[in-house]
């Protein structure tokens, strides 16, 4: 599945693949947001919860750049 493919998914179904067929490679915590990074397929996944409201809030896939720099604790 290409990048392209995943995105035109519910998100439903992104989460299903993510979680049961992704790899999860590290999480971080700002405030109250959780954010976990996962990869799948060959690119990744960031999943974002919120823990005030109890429930995932946003699914991003992408290949690489900024958002995957923030998971680099170097």
């Amino acid at each position: 599945m290409t990048i392209n493919e995943f995105n035109k998914l519910e998100n439903h179904i992104k989460f299903d693949l993510t979680f049961n067929q992704g790899t999860f490679i590290e999480y971080f915590i700002n405030g109250n947001q959780r954010f976990a990074l996962y990869s799948i397929f060959k690119f990744y996944v960031e999943v974002e919860y919120n823990s005030l409201e109890n429930k995932i809030v946003n699914i991003i896939s992408f290949d690489d750049g900024e958002l995957l720099e923030k998971y680099s604790f170097f």
